[in-house]
């Protein structure tokens, strides 16, 4: 990121795209910094509840969790009271009191990867999940009936499948505590050729209703009606599954893992990896 100074990043009345790009990423890594901050007083006295070898281990277990607090605080006070830092907040300061109609509050579920300060690079990726399957998209027209039913026959544990005649749908029934279910329809452009498929969920949804289908609608099965329904009834442990990422269940915004990612596996059948929007 530029280090110009602050008199120079945001002087001008009609800012250009890149100067408020840069901006928003240096605010986002504002962001960032300061909510990890919230694991840095558990994780320094977390070795205190640890019964340790020797007192050389716990010595030595202490200093590292006091350098990695130390250098998390020092991250964060240096970003902040850098100087563009200090411009860019100002700006925001005067914007806000000019502003004659209500700012409406960004929220972290509108960009489910916000925390992500850089794709991160691995050198060797021998885990699977680390590999997500390269995917083959059909395009061609697909029988939703006799794919509905070749489904059906899998006999899926808790999984109910029926194609719904008079809708040329298909409904996806997941026999949960959760009760999630899914409808599947064509979806058609404007001169009347089908383009993949639309998701939606009926009844009773949970709370999380539209980041689950915004999870499901950002991947390229919509278009491969056999990977859709896989996906789908993916979700039937989705009150059990844990990240495959963080090993939780639950992050820390009290939200199941939604994204699923298809891994390799050693059976013929699909496998579904579970993430939370921000470990995928």
């Amino acid at each position: 990121m530029s280090h110009e100074s602050p008199m120079n990043l945001l002087n001008s009345e009609d800012l250009e795209e890149g100067t408020l790009i840069e901006a928003l990423n240096r605010l986002n890594e504002m962001h960032i910094k300061l909510r990890q901050l919230r694991t840095t007083i558990p994780d320094l006295i977390k070795p205190l509840t640890i019964r340790h070898q020797s007192p050389e281990a716990f010595h030595k277990v202490i200093t590292a969790a006091a350098r990695k607090a130390t250098s998390d605080v020092e991250a964060f006070k240096n970003i902040m009271e850098s100087e563009p830092s200090k411009a860019i907040l100002e700006e925001a300061r005067a914007l806000r009191s000019q502003a004659t109609e209500r700012i409406r509050p960004w929220m972290f579920s509108e960009n489910p990867n916000w925390c992500r300060l850089a794709p991160a690079a691995t050198n060797e990726e021998t885990n699977s999940a680390n590999n997500p399957v390269e995917l083959e998209v059909v395009e061609e027209e697909q029988d939703l009936k006799a794919i509905a039913e070749e489904f059906k026959s899998q006999k899926r544990p808790r999984v109910n499948i029926e194609f719904i005649e008079d809708q040329h749908a298909i409904t996806v029934n997941l026999i949960s505590s959760l009760r999630l279910h899914f409808k599947i329809l064509r979806n058609v452009d404007e001169s009347g050729k089908q383009n993949g498929f639309q998701v939606t969920l009926q009844g009773n949804t949970p709370s999380y209703r539209e980041m689950l289908l915004r999870a499901i609608r950002s991947k390229d099965h919509l278009k491969d009606l056999k990977l859709l329904l896989g996906m789908l009834s993916s979700y039937i442990d989705l009150e059990s599954r844990p990240c495959f990422r963080c090993g939780k269940l639950l992050d820390s915004y009290h939200q199941f893992p939604l994204n699923r990612e298809l891994t390799p596996g050693p059976s013929a059948t699909p496998q579904w990896t579970a993430f939370h929007p921000h470990c995928n």
